[in-house]
């Protein structure tokens, strides 16, 4: 009987009868690599996260500012003062 290709051979079936038997060797070490490339991110991806944070902080450090003027004079107002007025966007608060 001559040798059998890679991976194929003979075999007994479970009645007894011949099988032939195939195995299969795959590798996934480039599949790997190119998964683990992937969870790592990049120096660009870091410094676009690093900016939307600043941005995002210093959007919301000009609302609560603005939201803290309004919430002082309406303190004020509720003092009884009604001369308190907020002022114009972006300039100090009045009183």
């Amino acid at each position: 009987m001559g040798a059998a290709p890679l991976g194929l051979g003979p075999g007994t079936g479970n009645d007894g009868a011949a099988a032939q038997v195939l195995s299969v060797r795959i590798d996934y070490a480039d599949d790997e690599r190119a998964i683990a490339q992937l969870d790592r991110p990049s120096r660009s991806r870091r410094a676009l996260v690093a900016v939307t944070v600043l941005a995002g902080v210093f959007a919301a450090d000009r609302i609560s500012g603005r939201l803290r003027t309004a919430a002082r004079t309406a303190r004020t107002i509720a003092k009884g003062d009604l001369t308190a007025r907020i002022g114009p966007i972006g300039g100090p608060a009045t009183r």
